[in-house]
């Protein structure tokens, strides 16, 4: 049997010739949560820390915590519509029973309040989805995300008005408001 290493590699081997945006996602979201985004943030100024665990040992809902005390949530969001637009869904796959009946829950998707983070961090491929250095940062504030049919929680995904609002802010400025 080959070590661990070799499947991660051979996995990514296998993604990045698939080009499956869904499970590329699933495979480099811990990457991009727990080292990308933390090291573009230090080579901006923003000192970061993974986000703190709950008495009950979970993790906070956001993922990263900033020095500042910025609270982000970080999504990586590969996929893109037939006009080239990045799709940037916003929900997450957890049971929606127990502690999550009540967010949001809609077919088996809970969506986070507005009060869990407060920015929300895109990473969008804008060559091939491996080509770290060609990733786009998008930061919209969470309040910007409410969904008016559901108040108090995020939107499913995020509308294409916002989305062009934001695209027009520097990242790094959003994330000091």
């Amino acid at each position: 049997m080959n070590n661990i290493t070799h499947h991660i590699q051979n996995t990514w081997r296998i993604l990045c010739e698939e080009s499956d945006t869904r499970e590329f996602g699933k495979f480099i979201a811990p990457i991009v949560e727990r080292s990308i985004v933390p090291e573009w943030l230090e080579e901006n100024g923003f000192s970061n820390s993974p986000a703190p665990v709950d008495s009950e040992g979970q993790q906070e809902k956001y993922d990263i915590l900033t020095d500042s005390g910025v609270r982000v949530q970080v999504k990586f969001r590969g996929a893109k519509s037939k006009s080239g637009r990045p799709i940037l869904h916003m929900e997450n796959t957890r049971r929606s029973t127990g502690k999550n009946a009540s967010a949001g829950a809609a077919n088996g998707q809970v969506r986070s309040g507005i009060t869990d983070s407060d920015v929300y961090l895109f990473v969008i491929p804008t060559g091939e989805l491996w080509e770290a250095d060609k990733f786009e940062y998008l930061v919209i504030p969470t309040s910007e995300l409410e969904d008016d049919k559901m108040e108090g929680y995020c939107r499913s995904s995020v509308s294409a008005k916002v989305m062009d609002v934001w695209l027009e802010m520097n990242p790094l400025e959003t994330l000091k408001m």
